[in-house]
């Protein structure tokens, strides 16, 4: 396992240059780009952001009406956890983005912020995690979901907000489009 104190470095170093420079539209987007799907499981894709520096990779926005969105990134797998196997790295960086939404909560952009389950999945040699929490951000109840995989040396991570209800919560939808997604993204990762 990761020691601790390598987490946190490489979490703050990773967070503190994505929050100092923000996404930026780039010249040059990602081949996969032009080959998405415009519409999955009745989300739409709405865009993506290319970060600056390689190692943040690049993001990919799909909307669901005007409250639920997934945001997916894609980015190469830090150098401190190639050592891994595939289920450690994937489970490495579940917990590193799960930190992440606890730092963004320590400077305020999110309150309240609560895990309600953690699991994981395999199939055909693949794990992928799954985090659903719930938090409240200007003053409205939030759930998320958040899923993880890892490929090629590549993450693919997705995080689906929404309205936090029942409905929401018990609705089957997010699973079937992340499986849709993650599918072909993992198809088509050398060109991710």
């Amino acid at each position: 396992m990761i020691h601790k104190h390598l987490l946190i470095a490489f979490l703050v170093v990773f967070v503190g240059a994505c929050a100092s420079t923000g996404p930026i539209k780039s010249e040059k987007s990602p081949e996969i780009i032009p080959l998405l799907p415009n519409e999955i499981q009745g989300f739409s894709y709405s865009g993506s952001h290319v970060y600056p520096g390689e190692e943040y990779g690049y993001s990919i926005r799909y909307t669901l009406g005007a409250n639920s969105y997934a945001d997916i990134y894609i980015y190469p797998v830090p150098d401190q956890v190639k050592k891994y196997g595939h289920k450690d790295i994937v489970f490495i960086m579940t917990d590193h983005a799960v930190s992440e939404i606890k730092l963004a909560e320590e400077k305020g952009l999110y309150h309240d912020f609560e895990l309600i389950s953690k699991s994981a999945l395999e199939g055909n040699g693949v794990v992928f995690s799954k985090v659903e929490a719930k938090y409240i951000k200007k003053n409205l109840v939030s759930y998320t979901l958040l899923y993880l995989t890892e490929n090629k040396d590549k993450l693919i991570k997705a995080r689906i907000s929404m309205p936090d209800n029942e409905t929401n919560r018990s609705n089957k939808k997010w699973d079937a489009f992340i499986n849709d997604l993650f599918g072909f993204l993992i198809s088509n990762i050398d060109k991710a």
